[in-house]
């Protein structure tokens, strides 16, 4: 259950930036920050690579 609910909380912060109902303690908060900009930025590079192949 333990991982079930890690894996919950990582994709919520990683596709939300972490606005959701599960908190991070302790030294995850970190973790979850950096996961979450991550997924930002992969969004972003995403996004600007689609509009590049769009506009060609």
């Amino acid at each position: 259950m333990r991982t079930l609910n890690a894996l919950a909380l990582s994709l919520n912060f990683f596709t939300t930036l972490g606005y959701g109902e599960m908190q991070a303690r302790g030294w995850i908060k970190y973790l979850a920050i950096l996961e979450g900009s991550v997924g930002w930025f992969l969004l972003t590079v995403f996004s600007a690579s689609l509009v590049r192949q769009l506009l060609q």
